[in-house]
């Protein structure tokens, strides 16, 4: 879907513009590859249908749908000593979530920053609802 492909784009558009690299799906093999960059994987988790919307002038009919998207932040791969910047770029990415006209977020919860052991890297997993909008041709 159009709309679908659009929120991709914009949800990649932001974890670059906060300094991750967007990668869709975990990988352990990414986190070697790009162990000098912050990282920024995403997979969408859940869809559903949540019904139609007439516009105001009740000319234009449009399908609502919402997606739930699980997001994984993880920083630069050094024993864990990028707290301070990690934490400032999840900030970033929040913001330019939450500040976003392109969409409709329903919810945005950021969890707290965990230490993950086997990639020697700092994490954050976040958890965001959609709600898109696409116009139905009558």
């Amino acid at each position: 879907m159009n709309t679908l492909k659009n929120f991709i784009q914009n949800l990649s558009s932001a974890l670059q513009s906060a300094g991750f690299k967007p990668l869709e799906e975990f990988s352990a093999v990414d986190s070697m590859i790009y162990s000098d960059l912050n990282l920024g994987f995403y997979s969408r988790k859940n869809s559903s249908d949540v019904g139609y919307g007439l516009s105001c002038d009740g000319k234009t009919l449009y399908h609502q749908l919402e997606y739930e998207f699980e997001i994984r932040l993880m920083g630069i791969s050094s024993d864990f000593a990028d707290f301070k910047t990690f934490d400032e770029k999840c900030g970033n990415f929040y913001s330019a979530l939450s500040e976003s006209e392109k969409f409709l977020l329903k919810t945005l919860k950021m969890g707290n920053t965990y230490q993950s052991l086997p990639l020697k890297r700092l994490a954050r997993n976040v958890n965001l609802t959609a709600r898109l909008s696409e116009e139905v041709s009558l």
